[in-house]
């Protein structure tokens, strides 16, 4: 009787012993599991923080007037409108002109600026007559982007494009005259406007036609006819 007891007690203290040892083997591969996984996650913190910054898009968010970009060269209105751009020959957007002219305009990055440019017309036009005209606005806007022409002939303001701080092109004429002097006269341009001079360079014209002045292109209108009739702008044309 007391061998079994002697061999129950060694069979119980083997098999407390075994249960301990397998708790031990488990928490020591828990512990391990825990610290693969801490070790993992330190890893990806770390390469998120080394990894380089995102680059940063810049937009250009200046405010520009026709002023201050009639000084600049072609090129540099180009890089302005992110040498993006669309080119056109046609009589839309045209003022000054009678007919269709090759111009640029990009409506995203300089809304309402419209650039003219004289010096393409030889090379659109040679184009043109050999391979039409979809092939002729390409070749001309790729020239450009290349730097083939130096300077634009004139820029046109559109609304709600500015000529400077205190005059834009969305005006009317009463709200052109608080910023003008009394001897900025009007002048009969024809083809239903009336110009008015801001100064050398800049001219404004209005939408504007009377069938009692249709026959006086040239002539100087009073300032009663265009006070009644109180036109929009339609353009302002700039020189450089």
């Amino acid at each position: 009787m007391r061998k079994i007891s002697i061999t129950l007690c060694l069979i119980f203290i083997c098999l407390t012993v075994c249960g301990c040892s397998s708790r031990d083997e488990s928490a020591i591969l828990s512990s391990s599991d825990t610290t693969a996984s801490a070790e993992a996650a330190a890893e990806t913190v770390t390469e998120e923080a080394t990894a380089a910054p995102a680059e940063e898009i810049t937009v250009d968010e200046t405010e520009y007037t026709a002023e201050s970009l009639i000084s600049k060269s072609l090129t540099e209105i180009i890089e302005i409108m992110g040498n993006d751009f669309e080119v056109e020959y046609s009589s839309e957007r045209v003022i000054y002109y009678t007919g269709a002219v090759l111009y640029m305009y990009n409506d995203e990055t300089l809304p309402g600026f419209v650039s003219f440019i004289d010096d393409v017309f030889s090379d659109y036009n040679q184009i043109f007559e050999s391979e039409g005209k979809d092939r002729a606005l390409e070749e001309i806007k790729e020239n450009l982007l290349n730097g083939a022409y130096d300077n634009f002939t004139f820029m046109a303001a559109y609304s709600p494009a500015k000529y400077n701080d205190t005059i834009s092109a969305d005006m009317d004429y009463d709200e052109v005259q608080s910023e003008l002097d009394n001897n900025n006269r009007l002048f009969n341009a024809g083809a239903g406007y009336v110009t008015q001079d801001i100064n050398e360079t800049a001219t404004i014209y209005y939408d504007y036609f009377d069938e009692q002045y249709a026959y006086d292109v040239g002539d100087y209108l009073p300032a009663e006819v265009m006070e009644n009739a109180n036109p929009n702008i339609k353009a302002i044309v700039v020189f450089p």
